[in-house]
């Protein structure tokens, strides 16, 4: 009983992990100005531009890194909660 919910849990974890390798992928090909028009605001431009900054202003780079890692998050949770119910 108990390995069948292991499964069904391990199940809709992979089944939330496309949508957050994609936006994770975008904006890995942003941060290296592979990604959208420079003056776009995507997650990896602002992580770039952040790069400057780092040493005077490290919250430049924390603030949209923990952004990012939030947004990456809720998404697979909102899909997980979509697939299992």
């Amino acid at each position: 009983m108990g390995a069948r919910s292991t499964r069904a849990g391990a199940a809709d974890v992979l089944n939330a992990l496309p949508p957050v390798v994609v936006g994770l992928v975008v904006a890995a090909l942003s941060f290296l100005g592979l990604g959208a028009a420079p003056d776009s605001p995507e997650w990896g431009a602002v992580l770039a531009d952040s790069l400057a900054y780092v040493e005077r202003a490290p919250w430049t780079i924390i603030a949209p890194a923990t952004g990012l890692v939030l947004l990456a998050l809720v998404v697979a949770l909102v899909r997980v909660t979509r697939t299992s119910s």
